[in-house]
């Protein structure tokens, strides 16, 4: 799960960057105030994911994290679907890109998971 957390620090830094700089590229007839909230957003969750990277040790706070952004990924999956296409101008772009990080985390989450020996079949 630790890979997974800086690829969409990364990718939340990239999202930001644009999101904040030039909203109209990525939604158009929209508030661009709004959005560039939505960069701000962005910026605190790509910050926060790379910080996880750099001290990352296993723990609860660590596996609660990456089920936070796992459902993070697959909210934004599924409402940017949801979105008009005309409204979005990258919109299947931003449907893969935050499904291959959904994907990632339930995958670092899946790999994570440890047997429990204290429970016998």
């Amino acid at each position: 799960m630790k890979w997974a957390f800086l690829i969409s620090g990364i990718v939340e830094l990239i999202g930001s960057f644009i999101c904040y700089t030039s909203p109209e590229l990525v939604y158009q007839g929209g508030s661009a105030y709004m959005m560039q909230l939505y960069g701000l957003a962005a910026l605190t969750l790509g910050i926060i994911n790379i910080l996880v990277f750099t001290n990352f040790e296993e723990s609860k706070l660590t596996k609660t994290l990456g089920i936070s952004m796992m459902f993070f990924h697959a909210a934004v999956a599924m409402k940017t679907f949801g979105i008009k296409s005309d409204n979005i101008t990258y919109q299947n772009e931003a449907i893969i890109t935050h499904v291959i990080l959904f994907l990632l985390f339930l995958v670092g989450y899946m790999n994570g998971i440890k047997p429990d020996d204290n429970k016998k079949l």
